[in-house]
């Protein structure tokens, strides 16, 4: 045996690892053939040996990596949430400021519901079938982590106002991308810009009022929708002012 050839240790660990790459491939391709089967036959019109022949494995493969279908479904949800996962932070990759990070999750999670629809109420009925209030959760608690992450960066930034009702502001981002997506998919379009747009102005009223003001003065935006924006936050701040005054004379009257 010369100096360059590999000892039989390392051959060993070079077989191990490409068994270990080819078990990995395959798996993928069996989730990846599960998630259009359940997505366009359901769960139960979804067969194993269907799943298995879509895969280009036997079907007895599928029972190697899943013990049953119940077992393969969670698969397929738990695969479908990670990939989502690794997406959002991958598209706000390059987002430096607290608005550009949200409009790139934004785009990306309508874009995400809408180029995958079916699988996403799969992934519904998967949970209210399974009849487990903690089925998914983890999952699911791992994707809206990047979105807490960004509201988080906004508080310690200033961008936020401290005492923020997080809850609140990820029902109302998730809720209103998710209604959009469902109302686009009835209608068969296709994506739609002003759904981030008028959801990022909806999101403007839990900013600090300083932020608003400096992040959204014309002069520095110098375009069109920066005026249209800080006109809506002037509007904003005036109906807090106004209200204030009317609170004011009230309760001097009732003095």
């Amino acid at each position: 045996m010369t100096a360059s050839d590999p000892s039989p240790k390392d051959s060993a660990s070079d077989r191990r690892d490409t068994q270990r790459e080819k078990m990995v491939a395959r798996e993928t391709k069996i989730l990846q053939a599960a998630t259009k089967v359940f997505a366009e036959r359901g769960v139960d019109g979804a067969k194993m040996a269907e799943i298995a022949r879509d895969a280009n494995v036997a079907e007895g493969t599928l029972y190697l990596y899943y013990r049953n279908k119940q077992d393969l479904l969670a698969g397929v949800v738990g695969n479908f949430w990670r990939n989502l996962t690794e997406g959002a932070i991958a598209a706000m990759a390059d987002a430096e400021s607290i608005e550009e990070q949200l409009m790139a999750l934004a785009r990306y999670h309508l874009n995400a519901l809408l180029d995958q629809f079916e699988v996403v109420a799969l992934t519904y009925r998967a949970r209210q079938r399974h009849g487990e209030p903690e089925f998914q959760l983890a999952q699911i608690r791992d994707y809206v982590k990047v979105f807490d992450q960004v509201i988080q960066r906004g508080v310690d930034r200033g961008y936020f106002a401290q005492d923020i009702n997080l809850w609140q502001v990820r029902d109302a981002f998730y809720g209103t991308l998710e209604f959009s997506a469902r109302t686009l998919h009835l209608r068969g379009d296709s994506y739609d810009e002003s759904v981030v747009e008028n959801l990022m102005r909806m999101l403007s009223c839990y900013r600090t009022w300083s932020s608003q003001t400096a992040d959204s003065e014309p002069e520095r935006a110098g375009d069109e929708r920066a005026s249209a924006e800080y006109v809506f936050i002037r509007s904003q701040q005036d109906i807090v002012e106004r209200l204030a005054r009317i609170e004011a004379a009230l309760a001097k009257g009732n003095s």
